[in-house]
């Protein structure tokens, strides 16, 4: 009891010591919460408002969508995103944050848009390097970011790209319209690809969007929200959607982004049966709780070198694989 008595008392002095600087309970919450800087924020005491000055967004207390950049770690990434990229944060008509970075324009909706930002630019898993012409197949489209940055390639002659989830869909094709230069090569379909055609009943959560496949939420990302429903989704035979996209071009190498978690297993199984499998010249994909030794299995005998990456993990890990 003592303790916890201590511990009230400390985080009333914190409380306290930032309404000097700050002079509203509401605001102090939060950024104590989030556990931002509060060099990095401005108050505007007439609107009642934050500015986070890297995001380049004013909070308000009424609409707290954007209250998740709050959180120091998205902080500093946006920092660190203007410095490496000179990346340029701003609010368009729409009241949307938008993001514009090598060349490419996309919205910030939610938490999980930075942790693809951040994997995409800042840790560079797509950037493959690849001088002849090349189809690139994104089965997991998400919003569209790693489409947008395929199709960003020179060399990049057209992008093949499959996202189940409608909403998500809709903010890819929303994300696109930002970008009619790289859009034009972006073929963009309502459905996801597995071992046969199916329509499957899943949950869905806005929040957590790109983690989300065709067994639903996983059990980690799961909570009581009012975005969380049932959603009819769609998924088609890998062999069957990709046998004929082959066949529509000749000479070209096809590389592929794999990224839906848990399908990876079921489409691999099936253009490995359908002999299609060693039509890619790249493939890279991130796996899902049943580990990377059945795929690496496929991609060898079909002459790929593997490149796995935490291959004794548990839950996740990814693959590079490329053939000669």
């Amino acid at each position: 009891m003592l303790v916890k008595n201590i511990d009230k008392l400390h985080e009333f002095s914190r409380k306290l010591q930032l309404y000097r600087r700050i002079p509203d309970w509401f605001w102090c919450e939060k950024i104590l919460d989030a556990g931002v800087s509060i060099h990095k924020l401005n108050y505007d005491s007439n609107k009642k408002g934050i500015l986070i000055e890297a995001f380049n967004l004013n909070l308000s207390k009424e609409n707290n969508k954007y209250h998740f950049l709050l959180k120091e770690n998205n902080v500093r990434l946006a920092q660190r995103l203007k410095k490496e990229f000179n990346a340029q944060f701003y609010v368009n008509e729409n009241q949307e944050l938008m993001l514009e970075i090598e060349g490419i324009k996309s919205t910030i909706q939610c938490e999980q848009d930075l942790d693809v930002i951040k994997e995409i630019f800042e840790q560079g898993i797509y950037n493959f390097i690849d001088n002849q012409p090349l189809v690139v197949i994104d089965i997991g489209m998400n919003t569209g970011w790693a489409s947008l940055y395929f199709a960003s390639q020179d060399n990049v002659q057209a992008v093949y790209s499959y996202e189940p989830f409608k909403t998500t869909f809709s903010e890819a094709l929303n994300n696109f319209s930002f970008n009619p230069h790289l859009s034009q090569k972006i073929h963009a379909f309502d459905y996801g690809l597995a071992g046969k055609d199916e329509k499957i009943t899943v949950e869905y959560d806005y929040e957590v969007k790109a983690s989300i496949g065709v067994q639903g939420i996983p059990e980690n990302l799961k909570k009581d929200s009012q975005s969380l429903k049932k959603e009819d989704i769609f998924v088609k035979s890998a062999s069957e959607v990709l046998g004929d996209i082959f066949a529509q071009y000749q000479g070209v190498d096809f590389m592929a982004k794999i990224d839906c978690e848990g399908s990876e297993y079921d489409i691999l199984a099936s253009l490995d049966q359908a002999n299609l499998l060693n039509k890619f010249k790249i493939i890279i994909m991130e796996w899902h709780e049943k580990g990377p030794d059945q795929l690496v299995e496929y991609l060898t005998k079909n002459g790929f070198t593997v490149f796995s990456r935490r291959p004794k993990s548990k839950t996740i890990g990814m693959i590079y694989a490329v053939r000669a």
